[in-house]
């Protein structure tokens, strides 16, 4: 991938476009599951990681299904998006009491979906 267009991929509001299509293809959530865009909506934990996900560069999405809550945050990885010739978002998904249960690379495949790097 060029730098170029590496940059214009790595601007905020494309990785979090990113971000919710990755999420909606890898099929984490249930039906009906809906996008929270306030902080406010979080709980206190989530919040918290969702402010030091900004501090840090990343964006964050968090999705309810108004009975539990699911935060991910990502960032583009320029090394692997270079390697891999798609964007390659590193991206971590945390459980509603703010633990940490999965912390993965994933490929944007050409056909839409994503797919896991290998580590």
């Amino acid at each position: 991938m060029d730098t170029e267009r590496l940059r214009t991929i790595q601007q905020p509001s494309q990785v979090e476009a990113l971000l919710e299509l990755f999420v909606a293809s890898v099929d984490v959530l249930p039906d009906g599951a809906r996008k929270l865009t306030d902080l406010n909506e979080l709980s206190l934990v989530l919040r918290q990681l969702a402010i030091t996900a900004g501090e840090k560069d990343k964006v964050w999405g968090a999705w309810t299904d108004n009975h539990r809550t699911w935060l991910f945050t990502a960032e583009l990885s320029l090394a692997l998006s270079r390697e891999h010739g798609r964007p390659v978002l590193q991206v971590d998904m945390y459980g509603e009491h703010g633990q940490l249960t999965d912390s993965s690379n994933w490929l944007s495949a050409r056909d839409g979906q994503w797919r896991r790097c290998a580590e």
